[in-house]
């Protein structure tokens, strides 16, 4: 793979490399990729997923977005005052690809990064749309690795405690389950106290959200008009099993939205591309390639 892209950190959460770069209007790279990384991923870890973009789309700038536990007990001030660099960095990207053929791939990991994902969403649609809002003809794609959940706690307590154990009973396990199951369920309540919907109902609603991206890219005037999904998951998820992830699928598709899928059977979660490196990245250059092309971005280039 080629050398490590140097990035350059602007807020807790938000890194940007590549920004030198100058993809040309193409079917085969998106001018711009958002990684949503899992949360509280080492950024040796997230590094992996940034090199992997840069390696297949090496003309593309990269806005890589954290995920911290904290966001479970910060205000949504505090968040969107560390996500506002990624959205003054979205304004930039579309100013200055407004009379190009600029391409967006969306890259979301577990809850944490569908979380961060929401909060962006939000904090874009509160703020005042750039004049050099890219046009609705723009293709965007999502992946979502490993999401979306659906059960709170289960996710929780996959996260921080792990696998349950193949065989018989961990003590430290039987101690961890209920006391982050009673953490979870305090935030969750504290959270909803404070007038905030359900974070996996609001969560599993924002990723099948008609504008993708509000204020950056033009909501588009058709109706069937709808973002390509690819969901890649596991069968062996100990935090969102694969029922989980298949009913978001059933539910884009009620959306008619077009849905991939690339369903690994022996792999942990959020473990895809390290377990099979060669077929995930492929399955991320041809859905690119498909979302561009389904987008009309190969008819735009004749």
């Amino acid at each position: 793979m080629a050398h490590s892209v140097v990035l350059t950190q602007l807020s807790s959460l938000v890194y940007v490399g590549n920004r030198s770069a100058a993809a040309p209007p193409s079917t085969t790279s998106p001018s711009l990729v958002i990684l949503f990384g899992y949360m509280d991923a080492t950024m040796k870890h997230l590094q992996k997923y940034v090199d992997g973009m840069h390696a297949l789309f090496p003309a593309a700038e990269i806005l890589l977005l954290h995920s911290h536990p904290n966001w479970l007990y910060s205000t949504n001030k505090y968040i969107e005052s560390q996500l506002a660099p990624a959205v003054e960095i979205l304004q930039a990207h579309a100013s200055a690809r407004r009379k190009q053929n600029a391409g967006i791939l969306l890259h979301i990991m577990s809850n944490g990064g569908a979380f961060n994902y929401m909060s962006l969403h939000v904090l874009l649609s509160k703020t005042l749309a750039s004049p050099h809002t890219l046009p609705s003809t723009t293709p965007i794609a999502i992946i979502l690795d490993s999401a979306p959940g659906k059960d709170g706690r289960l996710a929780a307590v996959g996260s921080f405690a792990g696998p349950p154990p193949a065989h018989g009973l961990s003590i430290l396990r039987m101690i961890a389950v209920p006391t982050i199951s009673l953490g979870y369920y305090l935030l969750a309540a504290l959270s909803s106290a404070a007038g905030n919907e359900e974070w996996f109902t609001q969560m599993r609603r924002t990723l099948l959200a008609r504008s993708v991206l509000p204020g950056i890219v033009e909501s588009p005037a058709d109706s069937d008009a709808k973002t390509r999904r690819l969901f890649i998951y596991s069968k062996l998820d100990h935090v969102n099993p694969p029922s989980f992830v298949e009913s978001h699928i059933a539910e884009a598709r009620k959306c008619r939205i077009e849905v991939d899928e690339g369903r690994y059977e022996d792999t942990m979660h959020v473990g895809h591309a390290h377990k099979y490196p060669e077929r995930y990245w492929d399955s991320v250059r041809k859905f690119w390639e498909r979302a561009a092309k389904s987008a009309g971005l190969e008819r735009a280039l004749l």
